[in-house]
């Protein structure tokens, strides 16, 4: 997939310094994004990486996986003729499944790509709903490690229509993407980082890399009568963990 590409071109990046990102949740009112203290006092030229191993799947289970979501990838006939590759995102009008936005100010700039699309019934009404899944890192002075954006829409005449969407954290600023499952009409979603108070970012955050991260935010989401509802979150003491490299599980299921 484009994020292993995108994951490894950053790497050689992971000397810059950290950059804000927002990160959106639903039914929740709009935050001021949090600053993060002390954040470029970290020494990003002699980390060594934290890995739990624990806590990855196996190259056999990841295959598998990827068989069984590859059923949901199917286009049904509502959405049959939509290209999502080719499509307006609310953050981003893809061409050819990218789009990248300069900042000259700050020479650097955001890249888009498109990443994954499902097909799933979310709504229990015997239609299939769209979940489309868009990587974006943002570069300047610094690069963020990426970020997914999580889009989640409805078929209304044959023409998609969006339900909502949920812009998750970056790599170096927390509440990055541990896991996407869907199961039972449920939305889980596992980040990395304390997530709970509607920011991509912890504050006063330090830790003993610029991708290193402490603790786990678990939300479980459902669709109801069109809308986007966060049911639960929930924060989880969890040692740090450094997720440059961290290959997302996503797992789709009826």
């Amino acid at each position: 997939m484009k994020i292993l590409f995108l994951i490894s071109s950053i790497f050689l990046l992971s000397n810059c310094a950290s950059q804000t990102s927002a990160d959106k949740l639903v039914n929740n009112p709009a935050q001021p994004t949090p600053t993060i203290v002390n954040a470029n006092n970290v020494n990003v030229n002699n980390w060594k990486p934290i890995d739990n191993e624990a806590d990855k799947i196996d190259e056999a289970e990841r295959k598998e996986l990827d068989a069984r979501n590859e059923n949901f990838k199917q286009v049904p006939d509502e959405f049959e003729g939509i290209d999502f590759e080719n499509f307006k995102y609310p953050l981003a009008r893809l061409k050819n499944g990218e789009h990248e936005e300069r900042d000259e100010k700050h020479l650097g700039g955001t890249t888009y790509n498109f990443d994954e699309a499902f097909f799933i019934d979310l709504n229990n009404d015997n239609r299939k709903e769209a979940v489309v899944m868009l990587y974006a890192v943002s570069c300047g002075g610094s690069c963020d490690g990426g970020r997914s954006i999580i889009h989640f829409y409805s078929s209304r005449k044959n023409k998609p229509r969006l339900v909502d969407w949920i812009e998750l954290g970056s790599r170096s600023g927390g509440c990055s993407l541990k896991s996407f499952k869907i199961k039972d009409k449920k939305i889980f979603i596992e980040q990395f980082g304390k997530c709970a108070k509607n920011s991509s970012y912890e504050e006063n955050r330090v830790n003993s890399c610029k991708f290193c991260v402490k603790d786990l935010t678990r939300s479980i989401y459902s669709i109801k009568s069109s809308e986007l509802f966060r049911e639960s979150i929930e924060e989880i003491k969890t040692p740090e963990t450094n997720v440059i490299n961290y290959f997302a599980e996503i797992s789709i299921n009826e």
